[in-house]
């Protein structure tokens, strides 16, 4: 089969794939359908490429573990799959940091979406009449407190091993040399006490720090 036929494609824990590298492997595939980012990081930019160069995109995975820390919000790379990847009917945004804004413009620009996952997606509060957009107008679709028993890979609290390609991030826990994971007091020896409408629930849980992915 030639390079340029080719339907799917699947990234996982590709850390040392570049941006170039990927807008220049989406140059080769005009006829892409599916592409799959999970557990990467990729500019926002390139996805907006990407999404140009391969117009018949009609899935596309952007999924992490998790991301529930209110303090940091982002719309950028929803933003960029709505005007750049118009044709897509499945969406997959497991953990993303997306929040109101980012999926109405997901809803405004992918009319053809049949299916669509914002599990772990905690910045949504899809407020107004974004819920019932959502419930109406989309068949299959994934609300951020669903359960994630089907995803394929471990997601931040899980202290399982996923029966995926990736393993499960523990809280507290250095997996190597290159991933720093901070325990609950180190955590708060460097950053300091949250505010404290979060002090009931600082005994009940771990925290760390992933700088690879800039999430906590």
């Amino acid at each position: 089969m030639c390079v340029r036929d080719l339907v799917p494609l699947r990234l996982v824990t590709c850390y040392d794939v570049s941006n170039d590298a990927l807008i220049e492997t989406a140059k080769k595939l005009p006829l892409l359908e599916e592409l799959e980012l999970c557990h990467c990081e990729f500019a926002t930019e390139v996805l907006e490429v990407v999404g140009h160069l391969c117009p018949q995109l009609k899935l596309f995975r952007l999924n992490y573990r998790t991301y529930w820390c209110s303090h940091f919000e982002g719309d950028d790379k929803t933003l960029a799959i709505a005007t750049s990847m118009t044709q897509l009917r499945h969406l997959h945004l497991f953990g993303n940091m997306l929040t109101d804004t980012g999926l109405r413009a997901i809803l405004d620009g992918c009319a053809y979406l049949e299916s669509l996952d914002l599990r772990r997606c905690f910045n949504l509060n899809l407020e107004g009449d974004l819920l019932k957009r959502c419930v109406d107008g989309i068949r299959n679709l994934r609300l951020p407190e669903d359960s994630t028993d089907d995803y394929e890979f471990g997601t931040d609290g899980d202290n399982n091993e996923s029966d995926g390609d990736t393993d499960a991030y523990e809280f507290g826990v250095q997996r190597d040399e290159d991933d720093f994971y901070l325990d609950r007091d180190e955590y708060y020896e460097i950053y300091g006490e949250r505010e404290d409408e979060y002090e009931s629930d600082r005994d009940d849980y771990g925290f760390y720090a992933d700088w690879r992915y800039g999430y906590f």
